[in-house]
């Protein structure tokens, strides 16, 4: 895309130079997108990884260059361009503080979730006016953001959001995992039955995505410090939401900091010690570590029914549970062999197959509490599970 007098120019540690329309920057500049300033991308992993301090706020500028990108491979038309730019641009949007972190809470306690947010400050802030002075339609916009017709090229399994994000978590964190062919990937994808594919060039690509994230999931998203700080911060979220400490209002404008202080300082005193610990960096430690493949079916009824009310009948908030999370789950990518056929990645690449597998071995449930109380809680655990 050329260059002309309605853009201005960013630079970028990932992605170097990024031109920007001039509707782009407005939108930059509303104070509901200025507030992803202070919206961390992977929450609480700085507690481990320092460097790990990045934005919503520059990936969602990164996910609007990529998105670009596509674009510009699938020869998309003009007009089209302008709204697979603002979905990703915006996507992100809705994402309250410390991102994933507290949005489990958020769907939990209010049945709400980031994209839901995103549309509603698209259709009642500045974002908006905006939009409207540009003559730009929010109900096609919102299509893009739901991933209908082009605009998955933005959330599908290689698209433009997990591709930056992987590039710059792995930057921050200062591990390689995340450094892939994502030039590659955008070259080598195809539109077709209005859907986004892999063609049979990019296999070892799409590959490569599949597993940088594999690594990113078990070295950084899942490591046990960042599960036991994301789960004291979510014990105290939720406390605070059932007590109307706190509510979406604040939420809604709040930034991370602003939040950890208000928790910090709450009348109760549960909220208040699990934030303080935080800030310190004075986690509760594991008492207990399960391996979830090797519990049967009824010990998994009981820990997903029954383990929680014990714990918190028997410690209060001074022991927290940690249910594994699944990485397979969210995978559903389809590429094009030689012949033209269409399938699933796993079924032409026993590779990614064979990760699944693994991230399934990998699966553990951890239960953590206060440094003084883990015997205690661990001889309960066994007991309860009747672990050897």
């Amino acid at each position: 895309m050329e260059k002309n007098k309605n853009q201005i120019t960013i630079r970028d540690p990932i992605h170097g130079q990024i031109d920007l329309f001039d509707y782009e920057v407005k939108l930059l500049d509303c104070d509901v997108f200025q507030r992803l300033r202070g919206i961390k991308q992977v929450g609480l992993t700085y507690l481990v990884y320092p460097g790990a301090q990045h934005s919503r706020f520059e990936h969602s500028i990164g996910s609007l260059y990529l998105a670009d990108k596509f674009a510009n491979s699938l020869a998309i038309n003009n007009q089209n361009r302008v709204y697979l730019r603002l979905s990703a641009l915006l996507h992100d949007l809705g994402h309250s503080c410390f991102s994933h972190d507290s949005e489990a809470v958020l769907k939990k306690e209010l049945g709400i979730n980031h994209e839901k947010l995103t549309k509603d400050f698209i259709k009642n802030t500045s974002i908006k006016d905006v939009l409207n002075d540009y003559s730009i339609s929010i109900k096609k916009l919102i299509d893009f953001l739901d991933g209908k017709g082009l605009g998955s090229l933005v959330s599908f399994d290689v698209g433009a959001d997990r591709l930056d994000y992987l590039l710059r978590d792995s930057y921050y964190t200062g591990v390689a995992y995340g450094v892939i062919e994502w030039d590659r990937i955008i070259s080598t994808s195809k539109w077709k039955n209005n859907r986004p594919i892999i063609g049979a060039g990019g296999l070892e690509a799409a590959e490569s995505v599949i597993l940088a994230r594999f690594l990113m999931f078990h070295t950084v998203y899942y490591h046990h410090t960042i599960r036991i700080a994301r789960s004291m911060f979510q014990r105290a979220l939720t406390i605070a939401l059932k007590e109307k400490l706190i509510g979406l209002k604040q939420l809604k404008t709040f930034t991370d900091l602003e939040l950890l202080v208000t928790l910090k300082n709450c009348s109760n005193k549960d909220c208040s010690f699990l934030i303080s610990s935080i800030l310190e960096r004075k986690l509760f430690k594991r008492a207990a570590v399960v391996e979830w493949e090797k519990l049967n079916s009824s010990q998994k009824e009981f820990v997903k029914k029954e383990l929680d009310k014990l714990l918190e009948a028997e410690f209060s908030n001074n022991a927290i549970l940690i249910l594994p999370e699944n990485f397979s789950s969210s995978i559903n990518l389809n590429v094009e062999d030689k012949s033209g056929k269409i399938q699933k990645l796993e079924q032409v690449s026993p590779f990614v197959s064979s990760l699944f597998e693994s991230a399934a071995k990998k699966a553990s449930l951890i239960i953590c509490s206060k440094k003084d109380l883990v015997k205690k809680v661990k001889q309960k655990v066994s007991t309860w599970l009747n672990l050897d």
